[in-house]
């Protein structure tokens, strides 16, 4: 793959050159729908989700084991918009 222009970069996995521009604004929306995620349940959802979440899905096992399980889901959407709030 060539270098891209000035003034644009290019996103490693998928190749397509893109401008500052869309890169801020793929992190609004990203920064957006993580804040909306710790708004709604707050630490709750992401820290306990409710214990009955853990039987929706595939049987309850670590996350490496069973990601598609519910409580799985909602605690590793809740660790990846903690960290994306609070910037770890």
């Amino acid at each position: 793959m060539t270098a891209p222009a000035e003034g644009l970069s290019a996103r490693p996995l998928d190749g397509v050159v893109t401008s500052h521009r869309e890169n801020v604004m793929h992190n609004l929306v990203l920064d957006t729908v993580a804040r909306l995620l710790l708004a709604v349940p707050g630490h709750r959802g992401c820290c306990s989700p409710p214990s009955w979440t853990a039987y929706i899905g595939q049987r309850w096992d670590t996350f490496d084991v069973a990601p598609w399980n519910l409580y799985n889901l909602l605690w590793r959407a809740g660790k990846w918009a903690v960290a994306r709030v609070e910037g770890a």
